[in-house]
């Protein structure tokens, strides 16, 4: 089962529900205790100039850092946001996934004229021998230049993993309709869509927009820290194809949860300004997806040896009794993996800090000054960001 499936038709009590754990409803991406955690903590990062807006809103910094993943049930387009599964589409360094979105819709869409009256496919975009056949090179061109105007339209608008149909410009308008069919954006776009938010944080800065910047610092860093979870780049999220499920929310969830707060060292030093955010952005996946083999092999070695009946425990969690991982399991498993998870989170708050500064940066830094230190985030602020993230 493809992993937007996956993800749309559960809740998130039940995200990580396999047939020997189930996680409580704080279980997601991170776990909403380490999402919280790397946003605030991502504050202390900032410099004199701006961390009094920061601090000044940490507690709306600290509480929304879980808006994104509750947002998965009213958008169908969320859920995507939060992964790449870069190893669908062949062997690392993925040379052959554009860092460019709109080329890469386009080098895994296929595109079809249609005959209205007859529904047979005239052209197949792609198909050289019959697009040379049938079409001059003028023509063509126009063809292949209207079929990417296309494409930026549908992305402007939203629309993604959906047939999209127009009338193409060179055909006659009641006998022809092309159809863009994209196979790319249900294998996840997190890399692409945290330069979406960054250049939104960044005209928010411009603006001097302080509510609005607040609010895209806070859901940025959410993308940001979800894309330092190597199973976030893997087809195979949650060991569903290794007969390891749950190792997903035990590696990012219930490995913090015991360990992060007495045992972590999370002084990361100063932000620091990012001269090419997509590079960026693309090397902070790649660089977790190095690490999938481990997480995979050491956890499976750990379940074939650690005594079985000391794996897992029954928690009182509120009114419910949960089934997680034994605190011994779980520093075994840490252990086995040489703290990776710990460097994974001071990773993440190192970049949450450096992209909320080098936006403020690019926006030409814009002062502060007292009457805006503490925003008002009023309703109308939650709800444009919603209202762009919905629809794209």
């Amino acid at each position: 089962m493809q992993r937007k499936h996956w993800l749309l038709i559960t809740i998130v009590g039940l995200t990580f529900l396999s047939a020997n754990v189930v996680h409580d409803a704080d279980d997601d991406f991170w776990g909403f205790f380490g999402h919280r955690l790397i946003n605030k903590t991502a504050v202390f990062t900032l410099p004199v100039e701006l961390i009094p807006l920061y601090k000044s809103n940490i507690d709306f910094v600290t509480e929304h850092a879980i808006d994104p993943d509750k947002r998965k049930f009213a958008s169908p387009l969320e859920a995507v946001r939060h992964y790449i599964d870069l190893d669908i589409w062949g062997a690392y360094p993925f040379d052959n996934v554009p860092r460019d979105f709109t080329d890469a819709m386009l080098t895994f869409s296929s595109v079809h004229l249609i005959e209205k009256r007859s529904r047979d496919t005239v052209l197949s975009w792609k198909n050289d021998a019959i697009w040379d056949r049938l079409l001059s090179t003028s023509k063509r061109a126009q063809l292949e230049q209207e079929i990417k105007n296309n494409t930026y339209a549908f992305l402007d608008r939203g629309f993604l993993a959906l047939p999209q149909t127009w009338v193409p410009d060179i055909y006659e308008q009641d006998e022809h309709e092309m159809i863009l069919i994209e196979h790319f954006t249900e294998y996840g776009i997190l890399p692409y869509h945290l330069e979406t938010y960054q250049r939104r944080l960044t005209a928010a800065f411009k603006d001097r927009n302080w509510a609005l910047a607040i609010r895209l610092s806070t859901e940025i860093g959410h993308y940001l820290s979800d894309g330092h979870v190597p199973l976030h780049t893997t087809e195979n999220y949650n060991g569903q194809l290794t007969g390891q499920d749950g190792i997903h929310a035990f590696w990012e969830s219930r490995i913090p949860e015991l360990f992060a707060t007495d045992n972590y060292d999370f002084f990361v030093g100063r932000a620091k300004y990012i001269e090419d955010t997509k590079t960026y952005f693309w090397d902070v996946i790649l660089d977790s997806h190095s690490y999938v083999d481990e997480v995979l092999s050491k956890e499976l070695e750990l379940r074939n040896t650690f005594a079985s009946d000391k794996q897992y425990c029954y928690q009182q969690r509120g009114a419910a009794t949960s089934r997680l991982e034994c605190e011994a399991y779980a520093k075994a498993y840490q252990d086995a993996m040489s703290g990776m998870v710990e460097r994974q989170m001071r990773k993440s708050i190192q970049a949450v800090g450096s992209s909320w500064y080098t936006a403020w940066v690019d926006a030409g830094r814009p002062a502060l000054d007292d009457s805006v230190v503490k925003t008002d985030m009023d309703s109308t602020v939650l709800m444009k960001v919603d209202t762009l993230a919905i629809q794209g």
